[in-house]
């Protein structure tokens, strides 16, 4: 879509409109070079699931582009993942 002519249809799937319906704990993982995708959805997202009451966690890569690029932060994204999943889905 087309947010600068037509956010009405944005707005109705949006998941930051849905937060408070979230269920299951949320993690999102953001580089702060992204050019695909502002930064400012992930942090808009993660305030909105905050406010709703949900557990979430946002970890921004630093130097990280949308396609986590770099090895060494695509590692550090595979173990903040791991660390999510072994805190919420405890053996």
């Amino acid at each position: 879509g087309d947010a600068n002519n037509n956010t009405e249809p944005l707005k109705a799937i949006s998941p930051l409109n849905f937060a408070n319906q979230f269920k299951a704990p949320v993690l999102l993982i953001h580089g702060n070079d992204d050019t695909v995708v502002p930064i400012d959805q992930s942090k808009s997202m993660a305030r909105a699931l905050k406010k709703a009451g949900k557990p979430v966690r946002l970890e921004v890569l630093k130097g990280e582009d949308h396609w986590l690029s770099d090895s060494e932060t695509r590692m550090a994204a595979l173990a903040k993942m791991a660390d999510f999943l072994k805190q919420h889905n405890p053996l």
